[in-house]
């Protein structure tokens, strides 16, 4: 099984300094900050493929979140304004035309994986954002 950086305290620490840098890099330029969580791939496609079910990608779902807020809170003082969002990828390659979803479609797809991401203060889904 392919192990996502969110499965290993290596992984973890990679992805917090990731953050960290635009962190500081916000607070540099006195501006607020938005946090996408690693998730783009955190579905039950491409966590089928990569050996993931959905338990483990509900985990997953919400350590990316947790790691996020923990971020926030830990640079608060420094960029008081930051909000997160829970980034939903698409459900085929994000890079190749496939066959679209309709509406009603999409959102029962992608219900498990909001609802995982629910303590972010909005989801995002490419050309798409919502209040979580």
């Amino acid at each position: 099984m392919f192990s996502l950086p969110l499965d290993s305290a290596t992984g973890r620490q990679l992805l917090s300094d990731y953050y960290a840098d635009y962190a500081r890099i916000a607070a540099s330029a006195a501006s607020g900050l938005m946090l996408e969580s690693p998730t783009w791939r955190a579905n039950r496609d491409w966590g089928r493929r990569l050996g993931y079910d959905g338990v483990a990608l509900t985990r997953l779902n919400r350590a990316a979140v947790a790691l996020l807020r923990d971020l926030a809170q830990e640079r608060a003082d420094a960029v008081p304004r930051t909000l997160v969002s829970g980034m939903i990828g698409p459900r085929g390659d994000g890079y190749q035309a496939e066959a679209r979803m309709g509406a009603q479609e999409s959102a029962d797809y992608h219900r498990a994986q909001v609802d995982a991401l629910a303590g972010a203060d909005l989801v995002h889904r490419g050309d798409r954002w919502a209040v979580a």
